[in-house]
């Protein structure tokens, strides 16, 4: 088993155009450019969702010749930045060119016998939603050493004849400090319009499945007493400004986190003056995200 800690982010077509024109970035030399994959991906579960319910992951996932069997657990999301438990096992190959028809067969033996959820049979798994994009990538090695990994999902999730697009940046910890992955996003943030994002591609697949099926727990401002509490309600607003419903309520919000010691005013001062996240632009609501993400990251730890 090894543990996934990666940042994603949410990009509009116009920003993926962007990002990819971004010459300090791409013309880096601690950046190089890895090759382009088409990655199928087709994730399983049991007719009553059993593994959505503890919120796993399971997928067989083709890249070039390879077949993947994955499967990844719950773990955490603190701002955006996402940590889980993955085991992942080669299961098959196509022919030597690549252009053999193979239908690898799930083993889900292959994985410990407590990974899986107690109730659950692992006979009646089957396939419920696929994710097929094109990967590119990009291997960093930021000034003090960490290495991340920076791939450009884009895509489709499908179920049956339904789609949904997918356009997202991952920024992964390969090896070093999380805070190195912080410090290139809000870099790339300075000119391309992103925000943080807590969903996966595979809520993705479940909601598309099954409306509504993707249970999130929400921290209401009321619950919000604690000051970490109140960082995560203010980074949910944030990210999904239709659910404050009063939006002044986030200034004040900010406000008391300054003066419980956990933001810097400076660091909020556009909130603290607007209140309002739907008067920020793209790009301005994106770095201050990054920056309520970073601090929330650092206060789990």
């Amino acid at each position: 088993m090894s543990q996934e800690l990666e940042l994603k982010l949410e990009l509009s077509e116009d920003a993926v155009a962007q990002f990819l024109n971004l010459s300090w970035f791409h013309s880096n030399p601690a950046n190089v450019r890895q090759p382009d994959k088409t990655l199928e991906n087709i994730y399983f579960d049991t007719p009553d969702l059993q593994l959505l319910k503890t919120k796993a992951a399971l997928r067989i996932r083709r890249s070039g010749s390879q077949y993947l069997q994955t499967l990844k657990t719950k773990g955490k999301s603190v701002g955006g930045l996402h940590q889980r438990g993955e085991w992942e096992f080669k299961i098959a190959d196509t022919d030597a060119d690549g252009d053999g028809e193979v239908e690898p067969r799930l083993q889900p033996e292959l994985f410990p016998s407590d990974v899986w959820p107690a109730e659950l049979n692992v006979d009646q798994l089957m396939p419920v939603f696929e994710t097929n994009f094109t990967r590119s990538g990009w291997l960093w090695t930021s000034s003090k050493g960490s290495r991340i990994e920076v791939v450009l999902d884009q895509g489709q999730v499908i179920v049956g004849e339904q789609t949904t697009q997918l356009s997202e940046l991952e920024l992964e910890l390969l090896e070093g400090s999380p805070e190195c992955v912080f410090d290139l996003a809000e870099a790339l943030s300075k000119q391309v319009p992103m925000l943080v994002s807590d969903v996966t591609k595979a809520q993705r697949g479940f909601e598309l499945f099954q409306p509504g099926v993707w249970q999130t727990s929400r921290i209401t401002l009321e619950d919000a007493r604690e000051p970490a509490s109140r960082l995560e309600w203010a980074i949910q607003g944030v990210m999904n400004p239709s659910e404050l419903n009063d939006p002044k309520c986030l200034a004040s919000v900010l406000e008391t986190l300054v003066d419980d010691g956990l933001l810097n005013e400076m660091d909020v001062r556009p909130w603290l003056l607007f209140g309002d996240v739907s008067t920020l632009n793209p790009l301005l609501r994106g770095q201050w995200l990054l920056r309520l993400a970073r601090y929330a990251w650092r206060h789990s730890s």
